[in-house]
């Protein structure tokens, strides 16, 4: 038998399913968190501009999953006093 290129992985959607951030952690940081499946990959990206193109917007890292296993996503973006205007965006890679 022939495989003609299939990929399996976990599905996600276009974004995430619920954000229930941002937070603002002790006048210091922003935590941002939402669900989604669990085992899949996000990042998290930031702009002073809501209409900049994408490939301005800054690489902060990785969204992780906390707990494992629990398509809970959470970053916390310890810049975020020097920024007072940051929009955040997460995006599947």
């Amino acid at each position: 038998q022939w495989d003609i290129g299939a990929v399996e992985g976990p599905f996600v959607p276009a974004g995430p399913v619920r954000l229930a951030g941002p937070t603002l952690l002790g006048n210091v940081a922003v935590q941002v968190t939402f669900t989604n499946f669990s085992g899949a990959f996000f990042t998290v990206l930031a702009g002073p501009n809501v209409a900049l193109p994408l490939n301005v917007w800054s690489n902060l890292g990785p969204a992780l999953e906390t707990p494992p296993g629990s398509g809970q996503f959470q970053f916390t973006d310890l810049q975020a006093t020097n920024n007072p205007h940051r929009y955040y965006r997460v995006r599947s890679p």
